[in-house]
C-alpha cells in the first residue's frame, strides 16, 4: 500500500533504569528480542520494507543495531534528533522523508499481538475517504482513564478527546490510545510552529475543533506499553507463551 511507516524510538526510558543506562529503550530485550524488533518484524510480516525510525538517547547504539540486524533486508531511514521533540515534533521532523500521502506510526515500546493485521487497519483508513484525516487504533481498558480516554460514536468516529467534547453526539464508548495511528499528510497543516509538542495533546484537539473527521479502529488483542519493569515482565511472559511460532 502507498503509505509511509514511522517508528517513534527517541524516548529516554527512565523508568526502565538501570536497563537503559547502557542501551536505549527500544533495544531493551523482551522475550529474547529488543522491543523495537518485535514491531519491525510485525511491519515486515505485513509487507512493509521501508521504515523511518527516529532516535535521540544513545543514538549511535540504535544505529549500529539497525544497520547490523536489518541493513540487508530493509530500507531503514534513521532520523537522529538533536533534542527530544515529543511525539508531534518527532513526526513533524520526518516530513521531508515521506513519499506518500498517509503515514502509519507506531511507538517502539508498544507490544501488541504479533499477528495483528496492520494492513486491514491501514485499509480502513484509506477507504474512509478524503474526509478522514486520521485514524487511531483504540482499545477498551479498565484503566483507560489513567491514560486519557477517547470517546467514540457508534460509527467509530472520535467525538470526545481527553475528556473534551467536540461533537453534539455522546460517546458510545470511551477507549484508550494504543500508540498506533494513521495520519493523512494534511495533518502537518495543523501542527504548531514550535518544534517540540505532542501529537495527542497539541494536534488532535485542533483537528477536532476544526471539524475534521478522526476515525477509530477498535483493537481487542494483547497490548502492553512496556515502560516499566513490571509491564516489561508481563510482555515477556505473553510473547514467550505465544501459541504458535511467529517465524
Amino acid at each position: 500500500m502507498a503509505i509511509d511507516v514511522f517508528i517513534l524510538a527517541a524516548g529516554l526510558g527512565t523508568r526502565l533504569r538501570p536497563l537503559t543506562e547502557t542501551v536505549p529503550k527500544p533495544l531493551v530485550e523482551v522475550a529474547g528480542k529488543p522491543l523495537i524488533e518485535w514491531n519491525i518484524e510485525l511491519l515486515q510480516r505485513n509487507g512493509f520494507s521501508r521504515i523511518i525510525v527516529n532516535s535521540f538517547y544513545l543514538k549511535n547504539v540504535l544505529r549500529q543495531y539497525l544497520e547490523s540486524r536489518f541493513g540487508d533486508s530493509l530500507d531503514i531511514v534513521l532520523v537522529e534528533e538533536e533534542e527530544l521533540l515529543g511525539t508531534g515534533g518527532g513526526i513533524k521532523n520526518i516530513k521531508k522523508f515521506l513519499r506518500n500521502d498517509n503515514l502509519l506510526t507506531i511507538n517502539s515500546d508498544v507490544v501488541i499481538d504479533p499477528k495483528f493485521d496492520l494492513n486491514s487497519f491501514v485499509k480502513d483508513h484509506l477507504e474512509a475517504g478524503e474526509e478522514r484525516i486520521a485514524t487511531m487504533l483504540l482499545r477498551p481498558d479498565v484503566n483507560a482513564a489513567s491514560y486519557g480516554t477517547i470517546g467514540v460514536s457508534r460509527e467509530l468516529k472520535v467525538v470526545e478527546f481527553l475528556q473534551e467534547k467536540f461533537r453534539e453526539v455522546d460517546p458510545d464508548e470511551r477507549l484508550m490510545y494504543t500508540g498506533v495511528q494513521v495520519l493523512s499528510k494534511e495533518v502537518f497543516n495543523f501542527m504548531p510552529e514550535v518544534s517540540v509538542f505532542s501529537i495527542t495533546q497539541d494536534v488532535y484537539p485542533k483537528l477536532l475543533a476544526e471539524g475534521r473527521e478522526v476515525g477509530a479502529s477498535k483493537y481487542t488483542g494483547y497490548w502492553n506499553d512496556a515502560g516499566t519493569h513490571e509491564r516489561l515482565a508481563e510482555a515477556d511472559t505473553y510473547l514467550r507463551n505465544a501459541s504458535e511460532p511467529l517465524g
